[in-house]
This record gives structure tokens, sequence and C-alpha cells, in this order.
């Protein structure tokens, strides 16, 4: 019940707008947002930014979209052979719209253009070449196996902070961008730069060429060429980023309707914004210190349920501004002359405020020196159904809100303060690792480390924490009080470390590729079942990290199919 009224009651007019919006059939979308590189590769800031933008413009304009966030080589190659499919079951008249943000790069020796997975964890040798995904191998999928279709495909690549060295710098020189590709019979290509120029990835909350390419597919009566010509012109004028575009004839396409009443997909709803598009704005505005940036958001999205958030947030920072000023200015009143007793009361108080001062400093300075991570979101369910792990920061403000469950959480529970409830971090908050783990059919509440979680009863979505469990903390004396396992081994690669964990039952899933020895981005709970160390109720599992393998050779066992593949770049096996 409280589920229900809370949504009917903030949520209703997004809901109402979005139950009109049907997803058509023909329309379909591919996004992938790669921004997780190893700082040898050169992190980036925006990708995932950038596809959340398109993918609300897209679903807005009925598209089907399936977005992948940091992908490697693996889900790439899988996911685009299922979208493929999909695009050519659709028939004719299909629209195709494929969109990559993140690091790219061309090989001037062979004048090939490739896409950067997250995999790749050094750019300064000739690896990169073959561990990369080759720009032609999409466009020849999209043209071939789905000729009847209509295809759009982006590249926002070729990001300047790509950190190539050693023999790649050599080949490449100082041009780190794409070469043109040919015209290709039913695709435009469009590029977020030139030819053998990079694209910025500055911008708050998304890059440059998807915030105008955002705004540009929803404008009706706009053929698609022209809105990708009109994106050209934008992006020129704000940056001096050149886009290029090649397309040979094309049908006539207006992506957000031609302006006609009957034929306009968006004609007689209103683009109202999504549950999803508020619930990021509002994180974003919470973060922002800025009065002057809030109060720009406040005017773009007057008169919209956006408004709220912004409105809220000024007077927030309105107060604390004021605060300042009025502690700054505040006069003194003079003291009176203290008394022998009154003067060692003072001077008590006067070192009791020097240790807290210094204290407070060296709490300071240890979480300066710390690695800086994002702040949690309040919720995870916006991560439902991923497969990775989300590595963020918990303040010590953060941790409140209502939770569901113990150790395994619905994914609306506050993360923060399942985090303190778990005991992966203390009053004062701090880093924590969690991945999705599924829907269950009950979760159990409790009372630990002064945080009380309610029952709730079937739910879709839910999470657990990897984060090992603090010094002191209260946990349940069951298994899973152990650090729950990885979603993958992916991290370990090449440390040879050693690893025990949780299996719990819910975590049994997933895909695996070997036997006995497995590729190390393979579901370790479901690799444990495979190999025998545990059963399907789960268990605990010990683990080493090994190199690369030539292949991995598939079989069937415990009733666990796991496949073939070849050379990979890192490996586990049980020691159990």
């Amino acid at each position: 019940m409280r589920r229900n009224l809370f949504f009917l009651l903030v949520f209703g007019v997004a809901m109402a707008t979005n139950a009109a919006r049907a997803e058509d059939p023909k329309r379909l979308a591919l996004l992938i947002g790669n921004q997780g590189y190893t700082e040898q590769v050169g992190r980036l800031k925006n990708p995932h930014n950038d596809v959340d933008l398109i993918e609300a413009s897209l679903k807005r304009l009925n598209f089907k979209v399936t977005v992948l966030k940091d992908a490697n080589y693996k889900t790439i190659d899988i996911e685009l052979k299922r979208y493929v499919t999909a695009v050519r079951r659709a028939g004719t008249a299909a629209v195709s719209f494929f969109y990559y943000s993140g690091h790219g790069v061309a090989n001037p020796e062979t004048q090939m253009n490739y896409l950067i997975p997250v995999d790749v964890t050094d750019a300064s040798t000739e690896n990169i070449w073959y561990e990369s995904f080759q720009q032609s191998k999409i466009i020849d999928m999209l043209a071939k196996q789905a000729p009847s279709a209509t295809h759009y495909v982006v590249f926002d690549a070729c990001r300047n902070e790509l950190k190539l060295a050693g023999v790649a710098a050599k080949a490449v020189g100082t041009q780190k961008g794409f070469v043109p590709v040919h015209d290709t019979f039913g695709l435009l290509v469009a590029y977020s730069t030139a030819p053998k120029e990079t694209a910025s990835d500055v911008g708050v909350g998304s890059g440059p060429y998807a915030k105008v390419l955002a705004e540009e597919l929803l404008k009706p009566g706009v053929e698609a060429v022209s809105m990708f010509r009109n994106v050209q012109l934008k992006v020129k004028a704000s940056i001096g980023q050149d886009p290029w575009l090649s397309f040979p004839s094309l049908p006539a396409v207006y992506l957000a309707g031609n302006g006609n009443a009957q034929s306009s997909p968006t004609a007689s709803r209103p683009l109202e914004p999504s549950r999803s598009e508020i619930a990021q704005l509002c994180q974003s505005v919470a973060a922002m210190t800025s009065q002057a940036v809030v109060r720009s958001l406040l005017e773009t999205y007057k008169g919209t349920p956006m408004e709220r958030c912004a409105a809220a947030r000024l007077d927030e920072l309105q107060k604390i501004e004021d605060a300042r000023k009025q502690a700054v200015t505040a006069p003194t009143p003079p003291a009176p002359r203290p008394s022998e007793e009154s003067e060692t009361k003072r001077r008590v108080e006067a070192e009791r405020q020097r240790l807290e001062s210094e204290r407070a400093r060296r709490e300071e300075e240890r979480a300066r020196v710390q690695p800086t991570l994002p702040a949690c979101p309040d919720k995870f369910s916006a991560f439902r159904g991923s497969s990775g792990e989300l590595s963020c920061h918990c303040a010590m403000g953060a941790l409140k809100g209502y939770v569901w469950g113990t150790d395994t959480y619905t994914d609306d529970s506050s993360i923060c303060a399942a985090a303190r409830h778990a005991g992966v971090v203390a009053d004062a908050g701090g880093p924590v690792r969690l991945r999705a783990a599924g829907g269950r059919s009950s979760y159990q509440g409790s009372t630990r480390n002064a945080v009380s979680s309610s029952n709730w009863q079937q739910w879709d979505g839910s999470f657990v924490f990897t984060t090992p469990i603090i010094s002191g903390s209260t946990t349940s004396a069951a298994p899973s009080s152990q650090a729950a396992c990885p979603a993958d081994a992916k991290a370990f690669r090449g440390s040879g470390q050693k690893l025990s964990c949780h299996c719990p039952a819910e975590a049994i899933t997933g895909t695996i590729w070997g036997s006995g020895v497995y590729t190390d981005d393979s579901s370790i709970c479901l690799a444990a079942v495979h190999s025998g160390v545990i059963g399907k109720s789960g268990g605990t599992v010990s683990m080493v990290a090994l190199p690369g393998q030539a292949s991995y050779p598939g079989s069937t066992k415990n009733g666990v199919k796991a496949l073939s593949y070849d050379r990979w770049h890192g490996s586990f096996r049980f020691e159990n």
C-alpha cells in the first residue's frame, strides 16, 4: 500500500504520460556508453550521461531501447548480434538507431577504425588493435543482415583523454580520430567530430554532441538527415567541433513526426518528463553548489515537475549562504574578566576544541588522500538486471531512508541505509561495492547496527553488498554474513590473488565460458555450481585469479551449461 500511495501522489502525471507511449516494434535502438576505463587507457566522465540522454529522447519517440554501460568486447559482440537479429525480424520500414559514446581510434596502417571496450587495460601496445572492436563489423552486420531497415549509426568517440603511448602512439602519431567510411546503402553514419580529429568529453551532465542530438531528436517536422545536419551546425557553433556525416540516398524518416497530427508519434501526447528523467535531474541538482547554475535550471524547467527539485535546492543554497554571512558579520560581545575557576574551565574547553579541530583536520586529510568515488544514488532500482558491480561512496548524512530485507535488500531500499544495516560502513559512512541479485519471493526485516529494516513480500529486484563487513558491526550468523562474491573476477585480472566469498542462491545466474578454468568475465557463482564446489542453494567458495588461456572448452556439468571461447585475457579456478 505504501508503494502504491507514494507513486500515485508523486509520479501520477508522469506515469499517465508514459502509459500513453507504446513502444513501436519497428523502432529499435542499441546505445553503448563506455567510461570505466583504466588509468592507462584514460577515464571518461560523460558516456553514461550521454546514453541516458539519448535513451530518454528515443523512448519518447517510441523506440525500444537497449542500453549497455561499460561493455567489454564479449558483451558488445553478443548484444550486437541480438540487436541485428531483432532489427531484421522487425521487417520492412524498420528504423534502427545505434549510438556509441566512449574511446575509439583508427589504425593508420590498415585504415581500420576501432571502438575500445572497457576490458582493454593498456593503450601502449599493439594489443589495442587485437582487443578492440572493429567499427566495420558493426556497419557490415547492420547493412547485410538487416538490409530492409533504415539505419542511423552514431559514433560519439575518439575522445581527447585516450592515453596512447609506446608502440601504439608511434603508429598513430598525433591523430587519434576515426578515418572516414564509404557510403553504405541504407545507413547514415555520423561522427561527433571530423575525421582524424578528437571529440570533447567536457560538459556538465553530458558531452556537447549528445546534448544537442538529444534535443534535436525531439523536434517534429524535421526529416532525419536534416536533423543530423542541424546537429552538425549547432555543435560547430557552440564549441568549434565539426561533426561529420556519410549517407547515400535514404527514405524520408521523421523521427519525431512530420508535424501532421495524424502521423506524428508525439503530436497527440505532450512530451512530459519521465520518472527516470525527473530522478536523474533531481540527483544532479542535489549535488550542485552554484546558485547561478541551479537558478538557470529553474528557469529552463519552469512549469514542469522538475521545477520543484531546482527550487528546493536553490532554497537550501540560499539558507547556507545566509548562515555563512551571519556567522562572519555577527558581533562578538566583550568577554567578562574571568575568575580563577572560569579561567580553568576556559583552558579546558580551549584544549578540547583544539583536540577536536585536530581530529577533524586528520579526518579531512585522510579523506583527501583516499580514492575519489561518486556519491551513491539513493536507490539501486536503476541498475536492476545489470551484471556488473557499482562502486560508490556513502556520505555520513546519507545513512537514512527506508530499508526492506536483511543481507539481500529490495532495490528500492536506500543504498546507504542498507549499507549501515549490513555493517559494510560505519556511522561516518564510507565506500561500498554492490551488485544486482534478482527478485525474491520475500524479504525478512531485522534491526542491526542501529538501523531497522522491514519485511516485504515478492519484489522483482534486489541487491547485495560485496564490500567486506567492518569490524565491530552486527551481522547475522548465516554464511551470507561473509562478503558476497562479486559478479565476476575481472577486477582480479593478473593479480594471482585468492578470494574467499559467499554465493547466495539468487546469485547463481549469468553466463560462463570454460570448464575447470573459466574466463574472468564468467559468473563466479554459476561457475562454482558447474565445477561442483557448491550446490544450487549456494555456499562459500575459494578461488584464485589466473593468467589468460589460449582457449576455454565448454561443457555441461551439474545442470549448468558452460560455453566455449577462444583466447581471453584473464581466468580463474576454484580451490575448494
